[in-house]
């Protein structure tokens, strides 16, 4: 199965309809989905761009809120992506914070590199590998992300 790379962002419009917050400020914009251009010259911004080879559109977005679509949808049908917060309809409960990197699962027995969600169990902070479990699961939703929606995070015990 061929992987799809598609990216979203966040692009600063003053006219936009969505607000988020970063580094303490709110900033109104909109979310793009795309491929990702990171420019080598570091003045040039990141850029997220759709269409096709002879048209295509660019948005400028902020490089902190850029995140890769996980390749799973969740019950709504809602593409997952990097920074979005998970629901656990099963369990009724939040799950976490979909991230990239280094995992482990089974009290660190395994590890793996892909994506997760950060999971936290009293005041210790467990990265844990559970693309096995989005993909086995399908009753997860996306409720928000960390940018528009960081308030989600705080019921978690």
């Amino acid at each position: 199965m061929a992987r799809e790379h598609l990216f979203r962002g966040f692009h600063p419009d003053k006219n936009g309809i969505t607000t988020i917050t970063l580094n303490g400020k709110q900033i109104k914009g909109d979310w793009v989905e795309g491929n990702l251009f990171i420019p080598d010259d570091p003045s040039t911004p990141t850029q997220i761009c759709m269409g096709t080879s002879t048209i295509r559109i660019c948005y400028d977005v902020i490089p902190e809120t850029v995140g890769e679509f996980i390749n799973l949808i969740d019950v709504n049908k809602n593409k997952i992506f990097e920074n979005d917060i998970l629901f656990s309809l099963t369990f009724g409960e939040v799950l976490g914070v979909v991230e990239y990197g280094k995992g482990t699962f089974d009290s660190g027995i395994y590890c793996y590199t892909g994506f997760y969600y950060k999971t936290s169990c009293g005041n210790v902070d467990h990265t844990n590998l559970y693309q096995l479990e989005i993909d086995k699961y399908s009753r997860i939703k996306v409720i928000g992300n960390t940018f528009e929606n960081p308030e989600l995070l705080e019921t978690r015990q």
